[in-house]
């Protein structure tokens, strides 16, 4: 799954769920109707941007400090159709194509917004964290001919959409509780002299639980064998 920082930090991210911007996409599509097909894992994570809001040092800083990253969810489809097995395939491939979803069949979106607040004094350089966001968006496909398809595909379909679900659910509360900590490691850096040792401070702690995130969602990927475990796979 991939996250965004945004703010102080900027770091996208997805997580692919073939079963993992930080984005995770779910089982291949193969896997809804075929028993043995493969399930492939991608990852995609954009580095870390740094924007620093600095407060001149004869002003004191009238800022609350976050007390709890604030988590938000919302879900997003694209539209696929057809009326046999071969056709919902074959238009879900061309649905994705061009785009991060691309041979994957769904997606989990994690942006984190962090902002600080910092100014410079004479003897340390002053931070308070204002903002810890995480907004979790995942991304599914929408069967629009559902209706007029058999029951068995209906089944078939459904029990699919129920499994990526699940996956990506998984790779939602591991962004979740990775956000967590990184939210307490932030709290705990300790004071410098220099804004700029603060700076670099930031990029160690943050690039580190980056590295660290991805390979919890990789573990999770292989546990799960990219989500078949987990009934993507038929």
């Amino acid at each position: 799954m991939k996250k965004i920082i945004i703010g102080f930090i900027l770091l996208p991210l997805i997580i692919f769920a073939t079963g993992v911007m930080f984005v995770l996409v779910g089982g291949g599509l193969n896997s809804m109707f075929k028993k043995d097909s493969g399930v492939s894992t991608a990852e995609d994570k954009t580095q870390p941007q740094t924007k620093k809001t600095d407060v001149p040092s004869a002003q004191a800083p009238n800022i609350t400090q976050v007390t709890k990253p604030a988590i938000s969810y919302a879900i997003t489809y694209y539209d696929v159709s057809g009326l046999t097995k071969d056709e919902i395939k074959a238009n879900m491939t061309q649905a994705r194509k061009g785009t991060f979803l691309e041979g994957h069949n769904g997606a989990t979106t994690a942006e984190i917004n962090i902002n600080f607040k910092r100014r410079q004094l004479a003897d340390k350089c002053e931070t308070v964290m204002d903002k810890f966001d995480l907004s979790l968006i995942y991304t599914y496909p929408r069967l629009t001919s559902l209706p007029s398809v058999s029951s068995g595909i209906a089944a078939a379909w459904n029990t699919f959409i129920a499994a990526l679900k699940v996956h990506e659910e998984g790779h939602a509360k591991i962004e979740v509780e990775r956000a967590n900590i990184l939210f307490q490691k932030l709290l705990s850096l300790p004071e410098y002299k220099t804004c700029e040792e603060f700076d670099q401070a930031y990029d160690v702690a943050t690039n580190t639980h980056e590295e660290e995130t991805k390979l919890i969602g990789a573990q999770y990927d292989k546990d799960t064998q990219g989500g078949r475990l987990q009934g993507i796979s038929f």
